[in-house]
């Protein structure tokens, strides 16, 4: 396990732990912790049939404030298409659709816990280090997008954006 006095786990973005239970017995919890992912334990049993490590739960997602930033996003980045800036810009921009309150020093965490999400919606996301400073970039790509538009809304949405959730 990581301590927190020896600075290993402090020079890294993110930690993973395998500890098995017992020893040779097959089962283990996987410790995750990092700066842009929540602390998780992750109960994990070794498949030999195909000598993999299986996760027996999954990690509970975070609803509230990731949807409402998820959906924000997708409603702006549908109509702009591409978008690159930092995340106060970002914001700045995604009061376009939506009345909720988006700070941005969280807006590039919750971004980044949600990229797979992102992906399903045929966004493509990536967070770079510039020499102007740190520049997140967005794109819309239609084809990819699995949802339709049907199922986006933002909670105290602008009165022309739809009223489900993701």
């Amino acid at each position: 396990m990581m301590t927190g006095s020896t600075g290993i786990g402090g020079a890294t973005d993110g930690n993973f732990a395998l500890k098995e239970t017992k020893c040779g017995s097959g089962k283990a919890i996987m410790y995750c912790q990092g700066r842009d992912i929540e602390y998780t334990e992750l109960r994990m049993h070794f498949d030999t049939d195909v000598m993999r490590w299986i996760v027996e739960n999954e990690p509970a997602t975070q609803k509230s404030r990731d949807n409402i930033v998820l959906s924000a996003v997708y409603l702006f980045i549908k109509e702009r298409i591409h978008f690159e800036g930092t995340a106060t810009e970002l914001v700045t921009e995604l009061k376009t659709v939506t009345d909720e309150v988006i700070y941005p020093n969280r807006v590039t965490r919750d971004l980044v816990q949600n990229g797979y999400e992102l992906s399903k919606y045929g966004i493509e996301f990536r967070y770079e280090r510039v020499h102007k400073g740190r520049v997140i970039i967005l794109h819309y790509n239609g084809e990819r997008d699995s949802s339709d538009g049907r199922n986006v809304t933002v909670t105290q949405a602008l009165p022309d954006s739809s009223q489900t959730s993701i």
